[in-house]
């Protein structure tokens, strides 16, 4: 019979720790793997946006009607 748990976390750990010595490390090691490749996607993401918000930056600075002029006072 199965225990019902008060919360599901306990209910994953209870899950990881019936698991064998060498599964458990396989299973950590994927965890491991899985969180390198999104940290390596979020940095590339963020750098990618970075590059793609300074250029409309520019380009919003070069669109205006009148960029070059000094404002009117």
């Amino acid at each position: 019979m199965r225990r019902s748990s008060s919360s599901s976390s306990s209910a994953c750990c209870e899950s990881v720790s019936l698991l064998p010595a060498a599964m458990r490390k396989y299973y950590k090691l994927s965890l491991l793997i899985v969180t390198g490749v999104s940290l390596t996607f979020l940095v590339f993401y963020k750098s990618q946006y970075d590059k793609l918000y300074n250029v409309l930056q520019v380009l919003e600075f070069f669109g205006r009607d009148g960029a070059g002029k000094p404002p009117d006072t």
